[in-house]
């Protein structure tokens, strides 16, 4: 898929504005793609392309920001490669399958474009757009305390196994600088 954001430059000061975020579209059978919605004065669009196989050559999570002459003539080529196999299971501290966890790439479970997936009925997962190279796994399940791994990704990755604790709960009591609760 493919989620486009667009600028303008600004008539005051040239800089490039953000227009309009989150266009999407999705490639034909001749991987071409098109967006009829775009806002009239475009003077730049940054792209991030995802797929569940492939990846971008040389870039994760990140956007491109092709030149618009060549989006305008239909020129612009992006390279992706079929992406490596991480697989895994994630199981309770018993060893039962948890099924319905959610396993990002990365630390961050909210960075833009991380690939990820949800465990099924035998807490398996499989990622089929993995990169060469060192990857953070972060796995979550409501009542359970998160995991993450550090891993190295060749063409041959062992499967993983991630082993889920029971969650404590944490409290925090918000007050202003008088000591008083805000609600």
């Amino acid at each position: 898929s493919i989620n486009l954001d667009t600028q303008r430059s600004s008539s005051e000061n040239g800089k490039q504005r953000p227009v309009s975020y989150g266009l999407e579209a999705t490639t034909d059978a001749d991987g071409r793609w098109q967006v009829d919605i775009s806002p009239s004065g475009v003077s730049g669009v940054s792209v991030l392309v995802t797929h569940p196989q492939y990846v971008v050559d040389g870039l994760s999570g990140q956007r491109l920001t092709p030149p618009m002459d060549e989006l305008r003539a239909r020129r612009s080529i992006l390279n992706m490669k079929r992406g490596l196999i991480v697989e895994g299971r994630v199981v309770d501290w018993a060893g039962q399958p948890v099924e319905g966890a959610q396993v990002f790439q990365g630390e961050d479970r909210f960075m833009e474009g991380s690939p990820s997936t949800t465990t099924n009925a035998d807490g398996r997962f499989i990622f089929e757009n993995a990169r060469e190279g060192e990857m953070v796994l972060t796995v979550i399940k409501r009542d359970f305390a998160p995991d993450l791994k550090r891993i190295r990704v060749g063409e041959k990755t062992d499967p993983l196994e991630f082993m889920l604790e029971p969650g404590s709960t944490i409290r925090i009591r918000i007050v202003d600088k008088e000591g008083n609760p805000i609600q």
